[in-house]
């Protein structure tokens, strides 16, 4: 995949690979029991979980007006990512301290 597109393409990218590893993992028999399996796995799929981040690779993909993006435009989202996502487990520590006192 070009480096153009990671950013965007990541979240279907992952959840095709997820899906993909999930099916195999339960090893259909059949063709009728792939179909199955698929259907099943796909329903269990959370899609915010695969796009929560999403609006932000957009507007970093509109910040450098189409260009060619380098890999310190994905390392900067994934560090703004990781730090949410410490922010959140602070958060979320601190409200569970809260209760507890």
């Amino acid at each position: 995949m070009p480096t153009e597109f990671p950013l965007l393409a990541y979240p279907i990218e992952n959840l095709w690979t997820n899906l993909k590893k999930n099916v195999k993992n339960r090893n259909p028999s059949d063709y009728e029991e792939l179909k199955k399996f698929c259907i099943e796995e796909w329903n269990k799929i959370n899609p915010k979980n695969y796009f929560k981040n999403f609006i932000k690779r957009v507007k970093t993909v509109l910040s450098v007006n189409g260009n060619r993006l380098e890999p310190y435009h994905l390392e900067k989202i994934r560090q703004e990512e990781k730090k949410e996502e410490e922010n959140k487990k602070k958060k979320k520590k601190t409200i569970l301290s809260e209760i507890e006192n």
